[in-house]
C-alpha cells in the first residue's frame, strides 16, 4: 500500500486546495476539491481523516479510478463518513467535482477555454492523473488528509 499526505493550505468560495506528497516525497501534485460545505454529498471536499482509495474499474462518469473503500474486516472507518463514490479522477476546477479529489500540476488562475472566464483551479490535471498512476501502477493508497477543512 503506498502512503500519501493532503495537506490543504488554502479554502475558501474559489475551492479548497491542497500538496499531496506521497511517502518519502518520492511522487508530488497539487489537489483541487470543492469548497467546505459541512462534508455535504456532492458539494463539499471532504474532511481530514484517514481513507483507503482503490482501484475502481467501472465508475459510470470516469472509467477506471481510485475510490474510497472500507474494509469491513477491520473495526476502524477507513471511508468517508456519510459520502459514496469519493474518487480520485481529473478535473481542473472544483466545480467540475462532486466531493472528489483531483490532482495538477500547478494551482493557478486561467480560462477553460479562450474568452471564457479566469477561475482558479489546477493544471494538466489528466497529466498529473496519469503520472500518480504511473507511480502507484494502482497499489492502494492510504491517503492522510490534514490541515484546512474539516
Amino acid at each position: 500500500m503506498k502512503r500519501a499526505t493532503l495537506t490543504r493550505f488554502e479554502t475558501g468560495p474559489e475551492g479548497t486546495f491542497g500538496d499531496l506528497v506521497f511517502e518519502g516525497g518520492a511522487f508530488k501534485c497539487k489537489v483541487v476539491e470543492r469548497p467546505w460545505d459541512n462534508n455535504n454529498r456532492g458539494t463539499s471536499c471532504i474532511p481530514k481523516g484517514k481513507y483507503i482509495f482503490k482501484k475502481r474499474t467501472d465508475s459510470p462518469a470516469h472509467g477506471t479510478v481510485y475510490e474510497e473503500w472500507d474494509d469491513p474486516t477491520t473495526p476502524q472507518r477507513e471511508d468517508v463518513k456519510d459520502r459514496d463514490n469519493v474518487q480520485i479522477h481529473a478535473a481542473n476546477y472544483p466545480d467540475e467535482l462532486l466531493g472528489c479529489l483531483a490532482p495538477g500540476l500547478i494551482v493557478a488562475r486561467f480560462p477553460k477555454a479562450p474568452g471564457l472566464p479566469v477561475k482558479k483551479g489546477v493544471t494538466s490535471s489528466a497529466t498529473a492523473l496519469k503520472q500518480l498512476i504511473e507511480f502507484t501502477q494502482w497499489e492502494d493508497i492510504e491517503l492522510t488528509v490534514t490541515g484546512v477543512c474539516g
